[in-house]
Formats: C-alpha cells, sequence, structure tokens
C-alpha cells in the first residue's frame, strides 16, 4: 500500500514530438493526517480551464488532453503530408453563353493530408466533426443520409478494431482515418508512404485523426481556416443492423404482372448496382433507378445487356458487369434451371449448374470484382476474380449453403436466394421464403476467409411479399429490390451513442493515474452522480484537476483509516452534540471557550457568481450561466468561474445558485472542543450543536485527535437543500447541426421548343437540376467540348432547384384545340410542391411542363392541381402538345419525366450554331463536390427552340376539270404569341419557304416526288405530275409539309391524306340493320305490283302465278312514296281482280300467320274485299273494309268469332294494314299500329279449293270488289312479320334475305346459323344473332400496325356463362387466346377481358357491367405503347403490350373467340365498327358512349 499522505504528482501528460509512450500523469494528493482534500473557498478553481486549447493548434510541445466522457477538442495539428499544401490549377472557359465570346480563366484550389492528435486514448469512439463550424461527419446518426454522408466503410467498424475509415461525402472526395489511441493501433499508411515505414511511429495512446485531400477552398484555402472541432467518446454504446428503408411495393412496376412473369419461374430484377446515391437495376431491358431512401427517380433503357440476350434466360439472369467491362450472365440449358454462366463470353468460365453442381452462384461486387461461389462436392467455395484481367485473387472455402436440385436456380440477383459484396469487405447473403426475407453478413478477411457477423430475419407478414430479390452493397449498407415492385435496404453500420460517465469513475481514475496510488487507497462508493464529459487540457495538481468536479457536485475527500474517501455534500445530521458537551477541557485546565464563532465581512464576499461552461446543446461551444446574484447585501465582488465541464443551461444555473449560497454560508468558521465520547467523529460528518441559545448544524472540515481523547474541530454551517437547487438557465441560440446528405444532382437537359422570345430564340437548351436527396445545396452544371478532356462551368443552380419529377402512368393523346377535361396525369416529385391555377394564368405560362424524355418532350399545361394521399399529384384540365409538340402525344410511358417550366428555377444554356447535333458532355456536380463525383450525360443538343413547327390545316382540293391538286396548309410560328390577341403569327425565320413531298401510301416509305422553292403556303400537284409518278391520276395524296430554316433547315413535318381521309381511316363498319326480313323463309306470296303503265303481268317474287281478271292492271299514276318505287296495281271496282291458284300455302290452320298489303281507296261507300280464299260457309278466310259497320273485319269461315275493329279510311291516302295471328290472338294493324282489341281466335283454317283472290271475295261468283290501288302485297305462313308495332319502312320488302354489308367493303363471311335479327333495342331495331358453338360472321385481314386505333361495338348477352367461365365476343387473329393478336370475351363476372396470349396478363373491365338481356357498349382501344378496354362508359384496366404480343394484321371473327374455360352463350352484337389512326376514347374515368349508329364514310 503506497503512503496515503506522501503521495504527490501532477496532471498532464507527454510532450508532443518528445514521448508518445503511456503518460505519467501525476497527481497531488498530499495533505495533513487527518485533513481533507477541501476547495478553498467559494471553491477556487485552479485547475483545468474551460479555453485550454479551445482552438485548433499546430504547436509542438503542445498539452494533449484527457478526456472523460463526451467532449469536443480542437486538437493539434501534429504532421502536414510534404510539409506543404496540394495545389490545383484550373482552366476554364467562362462567358459566352448564347454563343458570344469566352475568356479563359485559371484558378488554384488547395488540398491537404494531415494528422490532427485529440487526446489520450484509447477511447471509443470520435462521434461528430465540425469544420469551421460547418458538421462534416455524425456516426451518431442513424439514418440512410447520415450513413451515406459519413461515408464508413466497413473494414474498420467491428467490435475490435482501432482505427475508422470513411469517406465523408463533405472531404470532397477526401477520406478520414480516425485512430482510437489504442495500445496495439498500427502507423497510418499515407504517413508511412509519405515518412516512411520505418520513421512511422504508430503514435500508440494517441487518438488522432488523418484526413486524406482535404479540400480547402471553402476555408480559405489553408488549414489555418479549416478549424476541426471533434467530438471524442471515451465510453460510447452502439447499435448495429436495421432496416433503413421499406417500401413494400408499387415502387416500380410489378414484373410478376407487366411482363407476364408468374412467381417464381422467372426472374426478377437483374444486373444491380448502387451508384450516384442510388440503386440501379434492370428489367425487360429498362433501367431503374431508386433512390437509397425509397423514391423512383428515372426510368430508362437498361445499359450493357449481356451480349447476344434476346429476352430469353440469359437477359434475365444478367449478374451485371465487372471494372473491365466483362458482362456477366447465367444461361440456362435445362433441364428445369440448369445451365453455366458466362464470363466476358467465356461459357465454362466456373463450370455448370448441373450434373457436378460446380456452379452455385455469382456477383459483382462494388468494387468491379466477380465474386463465384462453386460446390466441388465437399466443399462450398468463394472465388474472388479481378474485374479487370479475371485473374484469380483468391479462393477460400467457406460454410455457404449450397443447391443440388434443378427445381431452383443457382444465387444469381432476380432469383429466390442471392449474394452482394461491397468494396471486398462484406459478403452479404440473402434468401426469400414466403413473407420473410433472411440475410446473412460476413466481414472478408484477406484470403477469402469469411466470419459471421450477423444474421436476419424479417418476421412474417412483415410487408415483404416479394418472390425474388436483386441486391447490391455498399459500405454497410445492402439495397434489396424485389419483383413486386418493392424496396428494401439494410445497414449494418454501427451507429454511435455518447454515453454519461460516473463520477465515481472520473475521480477514481485522475487519483489512480498518479501511478501512486493503488484502488484499494481510495473509496468513491458516495459518489453516484453521473458526467456527460470533462475535458483536462492542462498540467495541474490532483487537487486542481478535481476542484471543476467539486464546484459542479460537491464532495470533499477525507482520510478515513487508510484511505481517501471521497464523500458528497448534502447530506443529514449524524450526530448532535449538547451544550455541555462543548468545551470540553483537559484535566487541570481553565475554563475553554465552549464555541467561537468568526465570520467574513460582506464586502469580502461575492455578490454575483458567473459561470462559463462546455455546453452540451451547443456542440460544446462555451455557455454562459444566467448568474446567481444576492440583492440585499453592500457586496460588490463578481466572481468568474470556467468549468472545462459539459453541462447543460439548467445545471450550470443550479450550480451557479449553489456555490453563491455556499459562499455566504461558509462565510463563518466555527470552532469547538469535544469530550472523546465523539471520537467517530471525522471530517466531512453533519452534526448538531446545541448551545443554550441556539442550534447549529455544520459540516465538519477539520478534526484534530488530542492525545488526552479530546477532538478539537472546525466546521462550516451546512444547509442541505442549498445541493439541490431549483435554478433555470436559459439556452442560448441553438447550434445543434444534423448531418444532411447533398447527395448527387438530378440533371434535365431539355432540348425543348423556344418558351421565351426572349431568351430562348437563339441556339441553346434549357436546364433543370434539383436535389435527390433533401440536403442538396445546388450544383454547377460543366459541359465538355473535348469528350471529356476538360469541362466548363456553364451555369449553377441554387438550392431547392427545379421542380423535377416522374409520372406514375402514362396518358394517351389528347386534345389540342381545347382544354382537355378528360385527362388525368399523377406525378410523384423529388422535391417542391405544385398547385392549382386560373385559366387565365394557365394560358400566360402557369403551370407548363416538360412530359416525357428527350427526343420526345411534350410540353402540356395543367391548371387543376390536387395532392393526393400518397404525397403525389394529380394533374388534369390539361393544355396538351403545347408549343407543336402534339406528335409525342403517344410516345408516353409510365415514369416519364415531369419538369415545371417555371423559368425562375430553369437556366438557359447558350450553344453555338456549329453544336447543333453534335454530342457533348454534361455533368451537374453537387455544391462541395469534386468534379469526378457526377457521371457524364452524353447529348446532342438539335436546336428543337430553332425548328419550325410544323404546319397545320394540311388540305388539297383536285380540279375536276385538270385533275391539278391543289396543296394547302396554315403556317406557325415558334414563338411565343399572345394567346387569342389576333394578332397574325410572327414568321421567325429569315424568310418563308416550304418543302412539299408527296409518297406512294401511307406507311410514307416510298418518296415519288418533292415540290421545293415554294415561299406561300400552298402547292401544286399537276396531273401530268401525278400521271408521271404513279402512271395515273390520284384520288388520294399522301404529303408531308416542312417550314424551312436558314439556321436548322428542315422543320418538323405535317403528314396528312389529302382527300376523303376518313374512307381511308375507317377499316370496317357494320351496322347488322340488314334485319327485318327473319318471316323470309315463311312467305308465301310476295307483290310488289311494280311493271309498265297498263300491263297486266304481276310477278309474284316466290314464283306463283298471278292472273289479271276483269282489267285489272299496272298503273303509274299512283304508288306509294317508298324509295325506287313508280307503279303499284289498279282495281276499278268493278270486277277486277288478282288470282293466285289454290295452295296449301293458304291453309294457315291454327298457326300463326300474317297477311299485309299497301291500299289507296278510291272510293269506300260499299263493302269490299282486300284478300279472300273463301270457299263456302264453313271453309276460308277473308280480309274486308265493311262500308255498313266502318270497320276492318277479318272473317274466318264458319267461326263467328270474326275479328271485326272500327277505322274508317280516307279516299286516296295510301294505307298498310296488316292482319296477324300470333297465338290464338288475331288483330289487326294500320300503319304498323294495332286497331282496335284482338280477338281470340284458334280457328283451323284450311280446305278451300278456290284460288286466293285480291280485290274481290268468289261466293259463285266475284262480289264486294275493291276500288283502289294496291301494292307491296304479302301473305305469311308459319309466323308473324312483326310481333309488335312498328314503323313502316320507307322502302320495299326485299325479295330476299340480304347480305350482311361491311360499309367500308370488306368481305363478311356467316359461318353457321349466324343472322341478322330483329331486336328494339339496337340501333335500327336489328342487330346480329351470334354464339361461338353455333355461328359467327368473319372478316378478312384489316391493318391495325398504327399505333392508334380503336374498336367498338355494341353487345347483348342472351345469358350469361355459368360461374367462373367466359364466352366469346370477338377476336383479331385466330391464336391461341389471342396469342398475336387480341380474344375478347365476357365473363361470368358480367366484366369484359381481352386476352393477348401467354406473352401479356389481359385487361379487363369492372364487373356487373354486362348481364344477360342487358345491351352495353364496349370497346378495345390502343394509344401508344398501351392498350385500354371500356364499356357501359367506364374504361377499364390497360396494359402495355409490345409489338411481339400483338402484331397488326389479321382478320375479325365476330360472334367467336378462344380462351380458357369457355361456355359458349348465344348474344346480340349490334354497330361494328374498326378505325384505325384516332384513340376515340378516353384512358381513364369514365366516357359517354355512343348514342347513335356510327355515320356511314
Amino acid at each position: 500500500m503506497s503512503s496515503v499522505g506522501q503521495a504527490v504528482g501532477y496532471i498532464g501528460g507527454a510532450i508532443i514530438g518528445a514521448f508518445f509512450g503511456y503518460p505519467m500523469l501525476g497527481a497531488a494528493i498530499g495533505g495533513m493526517i487527518g485533513g481533507a482534500l477541501d476547495p478553498p473557498k467559494g471553491p477556487k478553481i485552479e485547475g483545468p480551464r474551460l479555453n485550454d486549447l479551445s482552438v485548433q493548434t499546430s504547436t509542438y510541445g503542445a498539452q494533449i488532453p484527457v478526456i472523460k466522457g463526451s467532449v469536443a477538442t480542437f486538437g493539434n495539428i501534429f504532421w502536414v503530408e510534404n510539409n506543404a499544401l496540394k495545389e490545383t490549377k484550373k482552366t476554364e472557359e467562362q462567358g459566352g453563353k448564347g454563343g458570344g465570346g469566352s475568356a479563359e480563366y485559371t484558378t488554384y484550389s488547395y488540398s491537404a493530408t494531415f494528422a490532427l492528435g485529440l487526446c489520450l486514448g484509447p477511447i471509443d469512439s470520435v462521434r461528430r466533426i465540425w469544420c469551421s463550424g460547418k458538421l462534416i461527419y455524425d456516426s451518431g446518426d442513424g439514418t440512410i443520409g447520415g450513413t451515406l454522408a459519413n461515408g464508413i466503410t466497413t473494414s474498420s467498424i467491428w467490435p475490435g478494431s482501432d482505427h475508422i475509415y470513411a469517406f465523408p461525402e463533405a472531404a470532397a472526395g477526401g477520406a478520414i482515418r480516425i485512430y482510437t489511441g489504442t495500445s496495439t493501433q498500427e502507423p497510418d499508411p499515407r504517413m508511412q508512404a509519405a515518412l516512411g515505414v520505418a520513421n512511422t511511429p504508430a503514435y500508440r495512446g494517441l487518438a488522432y485523426i488523418v484526413f486524406e485531400d482535404f479540400q480547402l477552398a471553402d476555408f480559405g484555402n489553408s488549414l489555418m481556416g479549416a478549424q476541426f472541432k471533434v467530438e471524442v467518446v471515451e465510453t460510447a454504446s452502439t447499435t448495429q443492423y436495421s432496416i433503413q428503408t421499406r417500401v413494400q411495393n408499387g415502387l416500380y412496376p410489378n414484373f410478376s404482372d407487366e411482363y407476364g412473369d408468374y412467381g417464381f419461374s422467372t426472374a426478377g430484377p437483374y444486373n444491380p448496382r448502387i451508384a450516384d446515391g442510388m440503386m440501379q437495376f434492370d428489367k425487360e431491358r429498362t433501367s431503374y433507378h431508386v433512390s437509397l431512401d425509397g423514391r423512383l427517380v428515372a426510368r430508362g433503357i437498361a445499359p450493357g445487356i449481356a451480349p447476344g440476350s434476346t429476352g430469353d434466360p440469359g437477359e434475365k439472369f444478367y449478374v451485371g458487369t465487372t471494372s473491365g467491362g466483362h458482362a456477366v450472365y447465367y444461361n440456362t440449358t435445362g433441364p428445369g434451371c440448369c445451365g453455366y454462366l458466362v464470363v466476358g463470353g467465356n461459357t465454362t468460365f466456373a463450370g455448370k449448374f448441373s450434373p457436378d453442381w460446380e456452379l452455385q452462384g455469382a456477383c459483382v461486387g462494388a468494387d468491379g470484382n466477380l465474386y463465384i461461389h462453386q460446390f466441388d462436392g465437399v466443399d462450398s467455395t468463394l472465388n474472388k476474380y479481378d474485374g479487370n484481367d479475371l485473374s484469380l485473387i483468391w479462393s477460400h472455402a467457406n460454410d455457404l449453403p449450397y443447391n443440388t436440385t434443378n427445381i431452383a436456380y443457382p444465387y444469381f440477383p432476380g432469383t429466390t436466394a442471392a449474394s452482394a459484396v461491397n468494396e471486398g469487405s462484406l459478403y452479404w447473403f440473402l434468401t426469400v421464403a414466403g413473407e420473410e426475407i433472411s440475410f446473412t453478413v460476413y466481414s472478408i478477411a484477406d484470403d477469402g476467409a469469411l466470419t459471421l457477423l450477423h444474421e436476419f430475419t424479417s418476421e412474417g407478414g412483415s410487408g415483404w411479399n416479394g418472390h425474388t430479390v436483386c441486391p447490391a452493397a455498399i459500405g454497410g449498407i445492402c439495397a434489396i429490390s424485389h419483383n413486386m415492385g418493392g424496396f428494401y435496404v439494410f445497414d449494418s453500420t454501427p451507429v454511435v451513442t455518447a454515453e454519461t460517465v460516473p463520477l465515481s469513475e472520473i475521480v477514481s481514475a485522475l487519483c489512480l493515474e498518479s501511478g501512486l496510488l493503488e484502488a484499494t487507497d481510495i473509496d468513491v462508493t458516495a459518489l453516484t452522480q453521473e458526467v456527460r464529459g470533462y475535458r483536462i487540457t492542462a498540467t495541474a495538481a490532483i487537487r486542481a484537476a478535481l476542484e471543476p468536479l467539486q464546484a459542479c457536485w460537491p464532495f470533499d475527500a477525507i482520510q478515513h483509516g487508510y484511505k481517501i474517501k471521497f464523500v458528497p455534500r448534502g447530506g443529514s445530521s449524524g450526530a448532535t452534540v449538547s451544550s455541555d458537551d462543548l468545551g470540553a477541557a483537559a484535566p487541570g485546565d481553565k475554563e475553554v471557550i465552549r464555541l467561537s464563532l468568526a465570520r467574513e465581512m460582506d464586502t469580502q464576499l461575492p455578490r454575483r457568481i458567473e459561470t462559463t461552461f462546455i455546453d452540451w446543446n451547443r456542440e460544446y461551444d462555451t455557455g454562459t450561466g444566467p448568474g446567481a446574484e444576492r440583492l440585499n447585501t453592500d457586496a460588490v465582488n463578481i466572481r468568474q468561474i470556467e468549468l472545462p465541464v459539459v453541462l447543460t443551461a439548467d445545471e450550470a444555473a443550479g450550480i451557479e445558485q449553489t456555490l453563491l449560497y455556499l459562499y455566504w454560508m461558509e462565510r463563518a468558521d466555527l470552532a469547538f472542543t469535544l469530550p472523546p465520547s465523539f471520537l467517530q467523529l471525522e471530517p466531512a460528518d453533519i452534526i448538531t450543536v446545541n448551545t443554550t441559545d441556539a442550534t447549529h448544524i455544520v459540516r465538519l472540515t477539520r478534526v484534530q485527535y488530542l492525545q488526552d481523547g479530546r477532538l478539537e474541530c472546525s466546521a462550516k454551517y451546512n444547509h442541505s437543500p442549498i445541493y439541490t437547487p431549483a435554478a433555470v438557465g436559459e439556452d442560448g441560440a441553438v447550434t445543434g447541426q444534423t448531418l444532411v446528405y447533398r447527395g448527387p444532382t438530378v440533371l434535365a437537359l431539355l432540348d425543348v421548343p423556344c418558351l421565351s422570345s426572349t431568351l430562348m430564340d437563339k441556339p441553346g437548351l434549357l436546364t433543370a437540376a434539383t436535389g435527390l436527396y433533401s440536403g442538396w445545396q445546388g450544383a454547377a452544371l460543366l459541359r465538355s467540348d473535348d469528350s471529356g478532356e476538360s469541362y466548363k462551368n456553364v451555369e449553377t443552380f441554387a438550392a431547392p432547384g427545379s421542380v423535377i419529377g416522374y409520372a406514375t402512368a402514362a396518358i394517351g393523346t389528347g386534345v389540342t384545340h381545347i382544354v382537355d377535361f378528360s385527362s388525368r396525369l399523377n406525378v410523384r416529385l423529388l422535391y417542391g410542391t405544385l398547385a392549382s391555377v386560373t385559366e387565365l394564368q394557365m394560358y400566360n405560362g402557369a403551370n407548363h411542363f416538360a412530359y416525357g424524355a428527350h427526343g420526345r418532350w411534350e410540353i402540356i399545361a395543367a391548371m387543376t392541381v390536387t395532392e393526393e394521399s400518397d404525397d403525389t399529384y394529380t394533374l388534369q384540365n390539361l393544355m396538351r402538345g403545347r408549343f407543336g409538340t402534339e406528335r409525342y402525344m403517344t410516345t408516353h410511358g409510365t415514369t416519364d419525366q415531369i419538369i415545371l417550366l417555371d423559368q425562375g428555377l430553369l437556366r438557359f444554356v447558350g450553344m453555338d450554331v456549329a453544336s447543333v447535333n453534335l454530342s457533348r458532355l454534361w455533368r451537374a456536380v453537387t455544391r462541395g463536390a469534386q468534379i469526378d463525383s457526377a457521371t457524364d450525360v452524353a447529348l446532342a443538343y438539335s436546336g428543337v427552340n430553332l425548328t419550325p413547327l410544323s404546319p397545320v390545316g394540311l388540305n388539297g382540293y383536285c380540279n375536276v376539270a385538270s385533275f391539278d391538286w391543289l396543296i394547302t396548309w396554315t403556317r406557325r410560328t415558334r414563338l411565343v404569341i399572345e394567346p387569342f390577341s389576333g394578332v397574325a403569327a410572327p414568321l421567325a425565320e429569315s424568310s418563308e419557304s416550304y418543302d412539299v413531298e408527296i409518297y406512294s401510301d401511307s406507311t410514307y416509305g416510298t418518296l415519288k416526288r418533292t415540290l421545293t422553292g415554294l415561299t406561300s403556303a400552298s402547292a401544286t400537284y399537276t396531273s401530268a405530275q401525278q400521271t408521271t409518278d404513279f402512271g395515273a391520276v390520284q384520288k388520294f395524296l399522301y404529303v408531308k409539309v416542312y417550314q424551312l430554316s436558314a439556321t436548322v433547315g428542315r422543320g418538323y413535318p405535317a403528314a396528312a391524306v389529302v382527300g376523303p381521309t376518313h374512307l381511308i381511316n375507317l377499316k370496317s363498319l357494320i351496322h347488322f340493320d340488314e334485319g327485318g326480313y327473319e318471316y323470309l323463309p315463311y312467305r308465301k306470296l310476295a307483290l310488289h305490283c311494280d311493271g309498265t303503265n297498263g300491263s297486266t303481268t304481276f310477278t309474284d317474287v316466290h314464283g306463283k302465278t298471278v292472273t289479271a281478271g276483269g282489267n285489272a292492271q299496272i298503273s303509274t299514276a299512283q304508288y306509294p312514296a317508298l324509295t325506287g318505287k313508280t307503279s303499284s296495281g289498279y282495281l276499278d271496282g268493278s270486277g277486277d281482280y288478282l288470282s293466285i291458284p289454290d295452295s296449301a300455302d293458304w291453309d294457315f290452320g291454327t298457326g300463326d300467320f300474317a297477311i299485309r298489303m299497301r291500299v289507296r281507296f278510291s272510293s269506300h261507300t260499299t263493302v269490299q274485299c282486300l284478300v279472300s280464299n273463301y270457299l263456302n260457309s264453313t271453309t276460308g278466310f277473308s280480309l274486308q273494309w265493311r262500308s255498313e259497320t266502318n270497320t276492318l273485319r277479318f272473317g274466318c269461315a264458319g267461326d263467328p268469332a270474326h275479328l271485326d275493329v272500327s277505322w274508317t279510311p280516307t279516299d286516296n291516302i295510301w294505307y298498310v294494314i296488316e292482319v296477324v295471328r300470333i297465338g290464338t290472338s288475331l288483330f289487326a294493324r294500320v300503319d304498323g299500329s294495332q286497331i282496335g282489341s284482338p280477338v281470340t281466335n284458334s280457328t283451323n283454317i284450311t280446305g278451300s279449293t278456290n284460288p286466293l283472290l285480291i280485290g274481290s271475295l268468289f261466293a259463285g261468283s266475284y262480289i264486294q270488289p275493291f276500288h283502289g290501288y294496291v301494292s307491296e302485297v304479302e301473305v305469311v305462313k308459319g309466323t308473324a312479320i312483326n310481333t309488335s308495332d312498328y314503323t313502316p319502312s320507307p322502302i320495299p320488302f326485299a325479295d330476299s334475305a340480304l347480305a350482311i354489308t361491311d360499309k367500308v367493303g370488306n368481305a363478311v363471311t356467316v359461318t353457321g346459323t349466324a343472322a341478322v335479327v330483329s331486336n328494339a333495342s339496337s340501333f335500327g331495331g336489328y342487330c346480329l344473332q351470334a354464339n361461338q358453338a353455333s355461328g359467327y360472321v368473319s372478316i378478312p385481314v384489316i391493318d391495325l400496325t398504327a399505333d392508334r386505333w380503336t374498336i367498338d361495338l355494341w353487345i347483348t348477352p342472351d345469358a350469361m356463362p355459368s360461374s367462373g367461365n367466359q364466352s366469346g365476343v370477338f377476336r383479331y387473329g385466330t391464336g391461341d387466346s389471342g396469342l398475336g393478336g387480341l380474344s375478347v370475351v365476357i365473363r361470368s363476372t358480367g366484366s369484359a377481358r381481352c386476352y393477348f396470349g401467354a406473352l401479356v396478363s389481359p385487361i379487363e373491365t369492372s364487373v356487373a357491367l354486362f348481364a344477360a338481356g342487358v345491351r352495353s357498349h364496349l370497346f378495345i382501344m390502343r394509344d401508344g405503347p398501351r392498350f385500354y378496354i371500356g364499356a357501359a362508359g367506364t374504361v377499364g384496366e390497360n396494359k402495355l403490350v409490345s409489338d411481339t404480343a400483338f402484331v397488326g394484321n389479321k382478320g375479325f371473327d365476330i360472334g367467336y373467340a378462344l380462351a380458357a374455360s369457355l361456355d359458349p352463350k348465344a348474344l346480340k352484337i349490334d354497330e361494328w365498327r374498326v378505325f384505325s389512326g384516332e384513340a376515340s376514347y378516353p384512358t381513364s374515368g369514365n366516357y359517354l358512349p355512343p348514342t347513335f349508329p356510327f355515320p356511314d364514310p
């Protein structure tokens, strides 16, 4: 045991440059035996000072601070590489925007590599680093942004590591290595490279940081301007392994749905990589870019597709491309999932998956190297190959899973299990099963040995629902996309949290660091307070080192036996001394003073206490307490105390209050002598002393044990509540910062039309930029005109930048001449907001957007903007195809870009005219980043803003005399003019000039002639030129017109068919109105009564002999007003009639029949017989006009139940008279409407042997003659002509059933029982009756290769298919389930579905739109690359369908379709139309079905 009474030493440490071993931290704990290490009154602070090392130094011999807890230190720079800054010279062109002149400027920037000493080690961590007040590193930030901004690599963050290696974004391309001051840390490699291995110490015991290539441009290009403050954490806790980002699905297209991939059978996303702050992966030759916080940023053409792949499995399992450009993909050969890996074209590089199972999986790491997992039948081996030359770097057997069955694929991106490697230090292995994803993380040793670090399994049902995984790793994170549109980011980076340190530990450590005391010499168990941080920066005695702590948490140090005991203030009284015990005297002594009291004067005491401290809430900056002041005193002194302790403002206020009370309370010194009975008392004890006139509660400050056992005591007053103050401080201006990840810049180069006549009427393009992450602070736009050899700064962007986003779904074409109220575009923004504007504001340029991608920007405007609950915006009430961009309305796809054209947020970059159509490299470099941090974007400015717009109103007129065509058009201007101003559009070109091209057909593939030298908006194409070009004059012309520019040449073409274009675009039109003739097979007599005037020849359509009796003859004097009608039959009322021989056709029996004729009475004053087959009173029938009763009578001989209905004709008026029996109901109609009431009649009309007479009745003689005209006489047996009232046809009856006619001229073939039938609900009263099982109609090949067309029709199902089944409607092509074309069915649920074969999943309408007996409209439409279905006024689903899945050169079967689960049912089809060149209906929402028949061409 050491001698407590003699232990001396000093606090401090070694001198930099002289000694870097374990320091001699001495401490003077001296004092007389029985004394207390009590600070002088106040206390007097003479130990570590708050301002010691409060600025960064570079001093030989500087003090090395000791850190307890967590404190910031400024450090000391003790090494600079080459003792100099690194100079970078940059020469660039500036100015010259808009194509003007430019000047060359040379600038110099500086960087430094240096070492910054922090404190004595070891420490647990460095949490934060500031440079000149700006936070540049924060390992306590557990967000994905913090992880990215810190740039921590994972080779150095695992337990037991003595350094951390990171690339903070704020270091602008530089790196930091943090050494924690362990006794085993190794020398820094950069210092070794500069000083030599033998000359570089490891600085063990010193915590320090090496900054590599730290850019000084923002700090005055000097280290003096770069003041570093570092938060040192002596004791830290860390958390690790978290899910930073979780997007369950819907972030990008569901590949299982979009492309027909079902479940595990096909690959998910592939070719994973992380770059520019985004995970990038591909699918179906499309590249998706997703920010690591889970936002889809862009979608484009996938780069680097594996050579030779054409959509086969080689593409599905595209692993990636190594740093040397070697494509790596898996080629399946079967059976099952068997195949081999192709590496740089080598098919035998890694063996086969089957039959020896040698190949198990592969991935390309973030380091660009290739990692292949193999199995030799015993061991799983991981091999690493150099990404450049593919040489083997190492091979090591590891405990990795392996697969020996061909029902599952090897471990590749896009399968149910895959791996990923970061920069070479971490190996991730992931598997998916059901709703769980499991991942295992290994560290990779230099020889390839894997060490398990962590295993993680998501909880079932936690949101994971992908079937296949596609992982990529960088640093400590692993990002994963899956085939159902989901995205996850796992993070293994430790998050550092500063822990408080017990006061007892600090006091104990300070005492023991002298080396003269042992742990058994001290007792700190009574000190229970917690300390955030304490910084000792100067050499001092132990007493001085303890004094700041005593000021904050008052305690006393006493000798207790053979130990030094530390006792906290604020205890309660432990003993009571009575008045009789005071003044104990030795035997023989005179009476002594019982209690002496001395006190200082007020003027000797402080009126006010003020403290400064290290402020916890202000990033360890110096804080100032509010001060504690005594008001009722003559004292004027102000005592200022510096505390190098980490406190809050409230804690500092409480300390000030406690210290002020202590000064005034302990102004009094008490002395007294106690008898030996109080021998147990020792310094720091609280006792109660009673005198005859008062009670004193005091704290013993000194106890002298006399030889006779008495105790001479010194004491000060004690009041426990002052040690628990209630004072509240005021926090200063909070300087706490959050580390923000600036991230890459999202750049949009807009080669768009002229949007501003003053700004853009010159060579150049618009540019837009914003940040991918919220910490983005602006960017510089650079351009290289020499293929990347040099760059010049052409523009800058300030935060927050432009409003850039993407469309969540594509919209098709829309109207351009008025506001499009039907289309709706949903968009998601990277950052920023949108709002609605008024119509006038929209017309004046507000809320205009560039929508699409390079080469196909459509300019749109939106009046109404709605913010949705999912943080997207819906744009509606649109202006489409603005500034001549209507040609791109059909080119949109999902995730097209959308950019707000706010000129205050955009930048116009001028270009030279000579640079038009020349590719240039562009880089958008985030502010504060190095130029190499950004990637090149290659773009050739094509001069869109200078290109004349396509003319409009392209039309033509053919002179019928000369057959010359006059082609005319209207010029547009590319400049911006005020809408509705009435001002003529400016020419905008140096002169007016046009070219006109004449083509052979609608493909515009064969050019026949170009008309040039045109200086006005018209051209003549002569008949002679037509004959030369085509061999004959033309009914139609296929024309293109270009306006010419002297700068860029031809403008955009206007293309049109000059002539009756509706005849060209209409591909098929069938009304199915050839109806009303279902009765024709039952008709027995049909007389038109047509012929020449005076002729006695009457012809029956069905061939029966007709004899004209009396003077019956053909007359042209009167005839019904029917199309083509010019005559009728005339009977003069004096014995004229028409006779048709007796036939069984007149024996109606008891069945249905109908007699219909058109008649015109010349006189109706007598009974007149219209039709008869009368034999006698019991046999035959007659139809008469009865003048005596003014009735129309149909009598059945032998049946008294005559039909006798009131009706009086008017002479010289044509009537349609009809008598009908349906069942047992006998009734009459006049002009299609029933008259009177029917009678019940079931008479068996048969047996007459007389002829059928028209205009008379034979009863032994010809009686009841008719006087007037007759026409269109029909007798039908076995059915009725019409089952209900009707409007008489304006044309004569048909001689036979009419053929179904396609108004376009396509041949219509009838198969089976398909026929036109009457249907009251159909247009015109007729429709097609079809049934897949028995009859349908067909039309030949119709060209649907255009990217816009519409098929629509009306459907009335007679019955619905049974549950779970479907019935055919029509098909295009004969492929199975629409393969290569389409197949449309009605489902039992009441929906319609359109199949495209197995290549693409079908599209469907809503359910319950179709029902038996209900007539509904249906359309199938193509608008650009997407196909749409709609019915009954509601637009249903849509789908992206490739030209491979749909080939537009097939014929139609109407009423027939093939699909699975068929239950064919009869249905009626009405108004069939196929129209090319137009998508006639909206692409979403509701639509208005046609309310009239489709018009004829």
